[in-house]
């Protein structure tokens, strides 16, 4: 069993409090502590389902911060740092109509990773005072908790002040965790989304002077852009795939990315029938929510073969996780196209399995694959140096060609070793393959 897959064993509760805010921009979280004396009321569906209406917040959690006291976490979150403000705001208004709660005194107590508790206080402390100046409030940072992993942070002061000295520290962090090299956030209307691949098959999304790319770009205006795996989930050896664009633009080059990445692990000698998608935290939580309803929905709904999360033991709780789809590639297909739609447009249900291709697809149906025979002492040079003539190929067609190692008795029409081909593909690529490959022979022959 794969170690990513045991860490689904691990149950929810913790004797440690949660520290989402450790993952970047689409996962950031802005968790405050619930006095003992107002639990009771933030624990109330209705009241938690107010804030979040009125503040148009994606998700509201409370935990436990430890197994000893009575106080809670609230978390709040959203990729929209404006929205947790506002349920920020509601929460506060809350704390201020309830009991005899006094905030000029008690202040909030919010909670940021421990990594980033540096930051907030600067070298010398300079940060920490600058952001209590234009906040006129006092900021402590409390010692770490043995148990805890992150750190609780007071902000004393009115609650116009307070508000302002939160949304200054979590837009530090924030800015902190945006970088090109961990995970790009698309622009506001722009969809994403992510999937793993082998290094050594990165290239063929490429494709030759970035033909691949263009490709996309020009059909559907989505963005490909490849980054080192050097972070978990991923190993050394995996990069990540990151496709962004419009939604409709992303649903339907979703196939063709797949396809390309299918072809890459063939033509490489990978024999992992899977497409692993990289999903955040909080997309995982929505995914295993009411105990993986969605994922068995989608299962049901594209038949494909198998939907899991692959979550590695030795992964922090705020890192990405990787689901992998099993399955014939259309199915799996389908499946990726409604794991994603699902994650983007927050359906409470998987959306159906699609009857008809967009019309900027290929049919479905017309997908098949064949073997054509080509001269054995011409399949060197037809693959090219480290594969670059047939990638060359693919992209030009649109099809999966694979050139079968040995020879297995076949020979051409002249009574030469031939060497058989297998073409993969819609009936148009397939004919543009064979049209491509036969060209590529008479002009090797003349050579």
């Amino acid at each position: 069993m794969d170690s990513r897959e045991n860490g689904m064993r691990r149950g929810r509760s913790r004797s440690r409090s949660p520290s989402p805010m450790n993952s970047p921009s689409a996962d950031l979280s802005l968790m405050l502590l619930i006095p003992e004396s107002l639990v009771s009321h933030f624990i109330n569906p209705e009241v938690t389902n107010h804030i979040k209406e009125e503040s148009k917040i994606d998700k509201i959690c409370i935990f436990e911060p430890d197994g000893v006291t009575r106080e809670k976490i609230i978390a709040l979150y959203s990729v929209d740092l404006s929205k947790q403000l506002q349920a920020f705001h509601l929460i506060i208004n809350d704390f201020l109509a309830i009991g005899d709660y006094k905030m000029k005194e008690d202040g909030i107590i919010i909670l940021i990773p421990e990594n980033m508790v540096s930051l907030l206080i600067g070298k010398g402390g300079k940060q920490v005072k600058y952001l209590q100046e234009k906040s006129n409030t006092n900021i402590s940072v409390y010692d770490k908790k043995s148990l805890a992993s992150d750190r609780q942070v007071k902000i004393v002061g009115r609650p116009m002040e307070i508000e302002t000295a939160a949304k200054a520290i979590y837009q530090l962090i924030r800015d902190r965790n945006f970088s090109p090299e961990s995970k790009p956030a698309p622009s506001p209307g722009r969809s994403q989304v992510r999937f793993v691949v082998p290094s050594t098959c990165a290239g063929i999304l490429i494709g030759k002077g970035g033909l691949f790319t263009k490709r996309i770009k020009s059909e559907f205006d989505v963005d490909i852009r490849l980054i080192k795996g050097d972070r978990r989930p991923l190993r050394d050896d995996e990069h990540t795939a990151i496709l962004t664009g419009s939604q409709s633009g992303v649903s339907q080059a979703i196939p063709k990315i797949i396809q390309k990445i299918d072809e890459a692990m063939v033509n490489d000698g990978f024999n992992d029938p899977s497409v692993k998608m990289l999903v955040t935290p909080s997309q995982k939580l929505r995914l295993l929510s009411s105990g993986s309803a969605a994922l068995k929905e989608i299962e049901y709904r594209s038949r494909c073969g198998k939907i899991r999360v692959l979550i590695d033991k030795r992964a922090d709780r705020d890192d990405d996780v990787i689901v992998a789809i099993e399955g014939p590639p259309v199915p799996k297909e389908d499946a990726t196209i409604m794991i994603f739609e699902f994650l983007e447009k927050n359906y409470d249900t998987p959306p159906q399995r699609r009857n008809s291709p967009s019309p900027r697809r290929e049919p479905r149906d017309d997908r098949s694959n064949i073997s054509i025979t080509v001269p054995d002492k011409l399949v060197a040079r037809l693959i090219g140096r480290k594969g670059e003539q047939v990638k060359n190929m693919m992209d030009m067609s649109s099809c999966c060609i694979t050139f079968h190692k040995t020879y297995e008795g076949v020979d051409t029409p002249e009574g030469d070793k031939a060497r058989l081909c297998t073409l993969k593909g819609s009936t148009s690529s397939i004919a543009s393959a064979v049209r491509i490959i036969l060209e590529n022979v008479n002009k090797l022959e003349q050579d």
